[in-house]
């Protein structure tokens, strides 16, 4: 209640002074804050401090240790699921169910062999956290891997891990052995060692079906296991050690410890619980050092860490350092912003409207104010953002009225026109030639009648793809005739494209831009290349010359003039590129490749679309 009153004091107080008295008392309150804040820091530190060491630190090794205890679980069940198939296998069910000392006929003993080789590569490769399993057989001698192929035992016989699965004694009827520390060559690669953490297990222990002593053994290269374990340093030159019930280091980041006594660990007791143990020890030549360690419950390994205590003192400084950095910055920055709120609150929605306009006035009507305020500019922001959508509308409009004033024309153009009484003249004419002999002139009209029925196309706006490339054929025909043997055309069609239809003169003005921009301005004999294609439901006409061509800045010109909205021109290639986008979509047009001197490439893009007779 108290507090209640002061506030609404200071808030009375307040309404009846200047906006530059209210600031001052605003900041004065800000250092006030800032103080308190100051003073709180170093509790407030050593229980950072405290709780990262407690949270963060802890639960990443539970974390981890849960993940270990998983993966090792998983590869004793993997040692049972083994143990059970050989006995279900007809082939190394009859191989471990020989005694040592029983004969055994050569091919079943390759066929059991075989199979248990096809049977851990399965395993090895659909587990990918291990390395390799390992397989040895009283009864055959050998010893058959996933990794490196099958070895007699004399050839392994003073391999580390051999002598390490046959040095555990039948009498102490376990079933799994853990071998923390294996450093012995590489079976795959003869030259170099490896170190391996494996899980040795008795497979006629695990399944008493068998009779013979089989050793399976589930390994895990080390540096995978280290992986892991890295995974939880806090701190550069935190030591993280994986070791074993004998304090021994059996992964580590320096290689050549691996095998060697853990030092400042004589204190460790191994033979506790689960839990996680911390402790403070100091290193001679290296300061002091939190230590924690956590015991493997599946293993009885542990994961052991070294923390430098002046990186945590380190890290709170830097934290220390941050935050008085960051209190004094965001001190400059509300002064700042308090001392120039009040002029410009207005300036910067202004600002921001006028830009908007300056970019419609130059015809960019894409941009919409998309900022939100509860004040009278966001009713004058939605006021211009409905008039510049008023506006795209109209040109949209604007556009279509245009291009459906032109299509009326042409059609009105085509009414005009009677065409069967063209028809008929072109085929009075056809027979007069022919009984003049004219057969070129027979020819011209019989193209040019073909022609005229494609262009009319009896008033429809769509015509089937075929009929288009035989009128475009009919036309180079009849330009071959005026323009002699100065070119050559060739026209090809996917078949897969018969029955799709287009829109009606998409293709003849690209191709007669083709012949007079581009082959009557080269010197010498030209060809002219179409083609149509269907690919992922889109329709491909290519129209290729290798006449003139143009320059670069020819080619950008030619292109701004066809997609720009603002330019008026009546160029046969804008025209096209403009219908193809009214009729079929923005993303659909034309694409065009030049080179001076080499030709032109134009590409048409078209959705497929097949004709329906209804």
């Amino acid at each position: 209640m108290v507090l209640t009153k002061i506030i609404s004091a200071v808030k009375s107080k307040l309404k009846v002074h200047s906006l530059k008295t209210k600031l001052i008392f605003a900041i004065f309150l800000l250092f006030a804050f800032y103080i308190v804040v100051i003073i709180s820091n170093n509790l407030i530190m050593s229980l950072l401090l405290k709780e990262k060491i407690n949270h963060s630190i802890i639960n990443n090794i539970n974390q981890t240790n849960v993940y270990l205890s998983f993966m090792f679980t998983k590869a004793k069940e993997l040692s049972i699921d083994l143990s059970v198939s050989f006995f279900e296998n007809e082939n190394t069910k009859k191989l471990f169910n020989s005694l040592p000392k029983e004969n055994i006929d050569s091919y079943d003993q390759y066929k059991a062999i075989n199979d248990i080789y096809t049977n851990i590569i399965y395993r090895v490769r659909n587990n990918s956290e291990i390395d390799s399993i390992y397989i040895y057989s009283e009864t055959a001698k050998q010893l058959i891997t996933s990794q490196a192929g099958i070895f007699s035992y004399n050839s392994i016989k003073d391999y580390a891990w051999i002598q390490s699965a046959l040095s555990y004694d039948d009498n102490d009827k376990k079933a799994f052995n853990w071998l923390g520390y294996c450093y012995d060559r590489d079976l795959y690669n003869l030259h170099s060692k490896k170190h391996l953490l494996s899980l040795i297990s008795r497979a006629d222990i695990i399944n008493r079906n068998l009779k013979s002593p089989v050793y399976i053994g589930i390994n895990y290269d080390e540096k995978y296991i280290y992986e892991i374990i890295n995974n939880i340093k806090l701190t550069p030159n935190t030591l993280v050690y994986l070791i074993d019930e004998n304090k021994r280091i059996i992964s580590a980041e320096d290689k050549s410890i691996i095998g060697t006594i853990i030092d400042n660990a004589n204190d460790l007791d191994l033979s506790n619980s689960n839990e996680l143990i911390t402790s403070r020890v100091k290193i001679e030549n290296a300061g002091s050092y939190q230590r924690l360690y956590q015991k493997n419950p599946v293993t009885g390994w542990a994961i052991l860490m070294f923390i430098p205590e002046k990186e945590l003192l380190l890290e709170q400084k830097i934290i220390w350092i941050t935050v008085i950095t960051t209190l004094v910055l965001v001190s400059f920055i509300l002064v700042h912003i308090a001392s120039r709120i009040v002029s410009r609150y207005v300036e910067k929605p202004v600002t921001k409207l006028i830009r908007y306009m300056s970019m419609a006035e130059k015809g960019d009507f894409s941009n919409q104010i998309t900022e939100q305020t509860q004040d009278e500019f966001d009713s004058l922001y939605r006021s211009y953002n409905e008039m510049i959508s008023r506006i795209k509308t109209l040109i949209k409009e604007l556009y279509k009225e245009k291009l459906l004033k032109r299509e009326a024309e042409l059609k009105h153009l085509q009414k005009q026109i009677n065409p069967h009484f063209l028809y008929n003249t072109l085929d009075t004419i056809n027979w007069i030639a022919k009984s003049h002999n004219a057969h070129d002139i027979s020819q011209i009209v019989i193209a040019l009648s073909n022609l005229y029925r494609s262009i009319f196309n009896k008033g429809k706006d769509y015509v089937e793809i075929t009929h288009t490339l035989q009128s475009i054929e009919n036309y180079l025909y009849i330009q071959k005739f005026r323009y002699g043997n100065s070119f050559s055309y060739n026209i090809s069609m996917d078949e897969r494209l018969k029955g799709y239809i287009i829109l009606n003169l998409l293709i003849q003005p690209v191709v007669e831009n083709a012949l007079v921009h581009g082959i009557a301005r080269k010197n010498g004999v030209g060809t002219i290349c179409i083609t149509a294609s269907l690919d992922d439901n889109i329709i491909r006409f290519t129209i290729k010359d290798d006449g003139a061509g143009m320059s670069e800045e020819q080619l950008k010109l030619l292109l701004a003039n066809i997609n720009s909205q603002h330019i008026t021109s009546d160029s046969g290639l804008k025209n096209v590129n403009n219908r193809i986008k009214l009729f079929y979509g923005e993303k659909y047009g034309l694409s065009i490749k030049s080179e001076l001197g080499k030709g032109t490439c134009v590409e048409i893009c078209l959705p497929a679309f097949e004709y329906l007779q209804c």
